[in-house]
């Protein structure tokens, strides 16, 4: 008979797991890919996907800063490290935003600024592979582990 836990004893996932913060941003596309695969289904016109890509990547954004209360306060991936991370690993992208420097200040809209940042790359792959159906299944999977892993590495330098 196997065990139960207690609430107490149940350990939340980790931030400072690599495999765990992989997976949020694989979730999280995966979560992008299914809403626009839907919109476009029932016709939905693209403000109100890109409203509801907001709304997701605030809450990202709000992991990553570590207040999502479903995940454990990280003790190496903190939010400071997140942040020197973040400005120093998406430099050109912050750039290319049109926020000024003074916007970028805040850490909470660094935060969901470069998840909505990824949000808009997670759309460009879908993009860039819906223009080859045949291979989607072929490339898809290794063009997400890319993005996942370049994202993985920028939050996770040293």
């Amino acid at each position: 008979m196997e065990e139960k836990l207690s609430p107490e004893q149940a350990s939340l996932p980790s931030l400072d797991d690599s495999k765990t913060l992989k997976a949020l941003f694989q979730s999280q596309a995966h979560a992008i890919a299914n809403r626009l695969s839907e919109a476009q289904r029932k016709n939905v016109a693209r403000s109100e996907v890109v409203e509801i890509d907001k709304k997701a990547a605030a809450l990202m954004a709000s992991t990553l800063l570590g207040l999502n209360p479903a995940f454990e306060k990280p003790v190496v991936n903190t939010p400071e490290k997140f942040e020197r991370n973040i400005r120093g690993g998406l430099a050109d992208e912050l750039k290319k935003t049109g926020f000024r420097e003074k916007d970028l200040e805040d850490r909470t809209a660094l935060f969901q600024i470069a998840s909505y940042i990824f949000t808009n790359e997670v759309h460009q792959l879908i993009n860039e592979l819906s223009k080859d159906p045949d291979n989607i299944e072929t490339n898809g999977a290794k063009a997400l582990n890319d993005l996942l892993e370049r994202w993985s590495s920028i939050l996770e330098r040293q």
